[in-house]
């Protein structure tokens, strides 16, 4: 972790120098071996982690995605990571601490991880009971509720039951992307133009279809379970909390 802040940067600058003689896939490939992995590296302890920690690794995979895409320097950062299908770095590890949770759940292992999740019990007859949630304990500090045993189950708790409810590791994880997608176009939607957002929403309406279908007919899933109606209403909803907080 002590070399990640200075190596990425020798890594896009090695990159910018020979970027005239690849391929926009090639460049890409390159900035994900060099410099993606060790943004990703362990990330998933950096969750509830104050802002300007976040915003360093966010200004070196902005950098990156200038360098693949030949992209001006104040190019709109959102808009390159949306055009290389890169989730922003808070996003990734929200979806690494996911994933992290769902291996936790089925396998058990490893024993360290497995004995801070415990599964969240009510003695009434409720709706959620059905939900496969987990139990999040109270921290009074914000160092606590960085820890695995909180931030966890917090994380897990506010994914779909649709996408809890997966059976294969690869349908969750391509589920829990889509997702994080969806909460990463609601903010270009929010900050763009009225032109802009309709052809950005376009766009990510074409880009749902072909995923949900795609999951449905690789996976065998069930329609009812993951469908485009259900991604857009949480898109909608998405939206409209936003709007509210602005």
């Amino acid at each position: 972790m002590g070399n990640s802040p200075t190596l990425p940067p020798c890594y896009a600058r090695a990159i910018r120098h020979v970027r005239h003689l690849l391929t926009v896939d090639l460049a890409q490939m390159l900035a994900c071996s060099l410099i993606l992995s060790r943004i990703d590296y362990c990330n998933a302890v950096l969750h509830g982690a104050p802002s300007g920690t976040i915003q360093t690794l966010q200004r070196v995979q902005n950098n990156a995605a200038r360098v693949v895409l030949q992209a001006p320097r104040r190019s709109h950062d959102n808009s390159l990571l949306q055009e290389l299908h890169w989730l922003p770095v808070e996003q990734c590890i929200t979806y690494k601490l996911a994933v992290l949770t769902y291996k936790t759940r089925q396998t058990s292992v490893p024993e360290y991880l497995n004995r801070h999740i415990t599964t969240q019990s009510s003695t009434r007859s409720l709706r959620s009971s059905s939900a496969p949630l987990q139990h999040v304990p109270i921290r009074r500090t914000s160092f606590g509720k960085r820890s695995f045993s909180t931030a966890a189950p917090s994380v897990w708790n506010s994914l779909p039951v649709s996408v809890q409810n997966c059976d294969k590791l690869t349908l969750f994880k391509s589920s829990t992307f889509v997702l994080l997608r969806l909460c990463f176009l609601t903010v270009l939607f929010a900050s763009a133009s009225e032109a802009t957002a309709t052809w950005r929403f376009t766009n990510f309406v074409l880009y749902c279809i072909v995923i949900c279908t795609s999951l449905q007919t690789d996976n065998h899933t069930n329609t009812s379970s993951l469908n485009f109606t259900g991604w857009m209403l949480f898109l909608t909803q998405n939206q409209q909390c936003q709007s509210t907080e602005v």
